[in-house]
């Protein structure tokens, strides 16, 4: 709900969210990287998960082998894709290469199709 979710960012949540997302715990990894794809929805929170090391740690997900942990990732990355800074930073992450073989070479045809849609936003990509 958006009450909620305007409360956890308002309270410092989405940097120790994001920051959970470097955590070597698959269950913990998965969990939070569903709350920030919630949380990514939001226009006002795109620019907060962006700052510091958000992005760095999205892109990072890319590498897993846990379809929940990918798809989550690239949901995330397909919200904040459409801005063209956090575009710029999802390309110098290395995102762009990973994003193009998850597009053709996962077998989770949702983790297929987000991964197309992040690509098409980084090609459309605006200024704030």
């Amino acid at each position: 709900n958006a009450e909620n979710d305007d409360k956890l960012v308002w309270e410092g949540g989405l940097p120790a969210l994001v920051a959970l997302l470097a955590s070597r715990n698959e269950s913990i990894v998965e969990h939070v990287a569903a709350a920030v794809r919630n949380l990514s929805c939001g226009v006002a929170n795109r620019a907060k998960m962006a700052e510091g090391d958000g992005v760095r740690l999205v892109v990072a997900l890319l590498s897993s082998t846990n379809d929940g942990v990918l798809e989550h990732a690239v949901a995330i990355l397909r919200n904040v894709s459409a801005s063209a800074a956090i575009a710029e930073k999802i390309a110098l992450e290395g995102g762009v290469a990973q994003l193009i073989w998850l597009m053709g070479g996962s077998l989770v045809p949702a983790i297929r199709v987000h991964s197309a849609v992040t690509l098409r936003n980084l090609t459309a990509a605006t200024t704030d």
